[in-house]
């Protein structure tokens, strides 16, 4: 049987509800990671520790969301996480911005639907 669907079933308290947590705050220019995991992780990690351990390691040069992929597996094996740890880490760097303040290839605001309507 795949997955802990017979737990679930056994009314152990198992849920199938995600935990999200959610942070946003992304200057221009700056780089940005979403960490998608499973519970083995979460279990025994804070959001606020996986942020850390992934922005020192896409700041720190240490093979970017390979390495941060890596450290995040690496601090759940330390944990002695007690459940199977899938995850992944996904490197999002925003275009940078042109000399006029918007991404290269940008349309213009009246172009994208944002200008003056007659």
């Amino acid at each position: 049987m795949l997955g802990d669907h017979f737990l679930k079933e056994q009314g152990l308290g198992f849920t199938a509800v995600p935990h999200v947590a959610e942070r946003v705050v992304i200057a221009p220019g700056d780089d940005a990671a979403l960490v998608i995991a499973s519970d083995g992780l979460w279990d025994v990690t804070s959001s606020d520790r996986a942020a850390a351990l992934v922005a020192r390691a896409l700041t720190g040069g240490e093979g970017g969301a390979c390495g941060a992929a890596e450290a995040l597996m690496a601090h759940a094996v330390a944990q002695r996480s007690k459940d199977d740890v899938s995850l992944m880490v996904l490197r999002i760097r925003p275009p940078p911005l042109s000399a006029a303040g918007a991404p290269p290839g940008a349309l213009p605001a009246a172009a994208a639907g944002g200008g003056a309507r007659r």
